[in-house]
């Protein structure tokens, strides 16, 4: 059996890696999006929903990691979090500014004031309204008041 993934297709002879291996197959892997969620108060409910989507997703908590967080080769990173409050954002400010460039970014209710924070500290305060949301002008960064699946999905 062969593994090619979507990306392998343009180079890859499966007439000829059908041939060395008479008996063998070719798999193609389905080209599935990545997504890491970083838990700000994202609800069982939001998981669910956006689970149905059939992406692959990771959930890190508030504390995570950001050497992990970096080498998981997601579409996008989603700060997610409800209408609770955070009392003291700067610790996440300072990871997700290391974020800003690296991964397209989408910020949900309190994760919004987390990346627009973020931004701001970086002297990148440029924004640009899109549907209910908006758009940071240079970088992937997208901030969200509710949460809007189709939305979130055209994005991803």
């Amino acid at each position: 059996m062969s593994v090619l993934t979507h990306d392998m297709l343009d180079m890859a002879d499966i007439n000829g890696i059908l041939n060395l291996y008479k008996d063998g197959y070719v798999h193609i892997e389905p080209n599935i999006k990545k997504v890491s969620i970083i838990n700000l108060g994202i609800e069982k409910k939001d998981i669910k929903a956006i689970s149905k989507f059939n992406y692959s997703i990771n959930i890190f908590s508030s504390n995570f990691n950001l050497k992990h967080i970096l080498s998981i080769n997601s579409d996008v990173c989603i700060l997610w979090g409800g209408k609770k409050e955070i009392e003291d954002i700067s610790y996440l400010v300072k990871k997700v500014k290391q974020l800003i460039g690296k991964k397209n970014l989408i910020g949900i209710g309190v994760g919004q004031k987390v990346l627009e924070a973020a931004c701001k500290d970086i002297n990148e305060d440029k924004w640009k309204k899109v549907n209910e949301g908006k758009k940071h002008c240079k970088y992937m960064i997208y901030c969200m008041d509710i949460i809007d699946l189709l939305e979130i999905s055209e994005i991803i």
